[in-house]
């Protein structure tokens, strides 16, 4: 269709997938690019891995994204804020 015009001037494309599909495709798994992590209220889940695997540097998915909020307080601390005080 529309990329017929991208391929004749040589441009890297192809069709963008659905995450199921995505899941799907065998040498997404040949390439361990969909590890399995444990997330803290679902469980164990099957996430995109990393999609640049460098020789000397790979990089990997190490645990599920965090809850939200989940990190707020060392954040905030990091940059400066001190621990929440009590009102009471």
């Amino acid at each position: 269709m529309g990329d017929d015009i991208l391929v004749e001037k040589g441009f890297p494309c192809g069709v963008v997938g659905t995450y199921g599909q995505f899941f799907e495709n065998p040498q997404v798994t040949a390439m361990d690019m969909n590890p399995v992590v444990r997330h803290p209220t679902i469980g164990p889940m099957r996430v995109a891995g990393v999609p640049v695997n460098l020789s000397e540097t790979p990089g990997r998915i190490q645990r599920a994204a965090p809850l939200l909020g989940q990190h707020t307080e060392q954040i905030l601390r990091e940059v400066g804020y001190d621990s929440p005080r009590s009102t009471s």
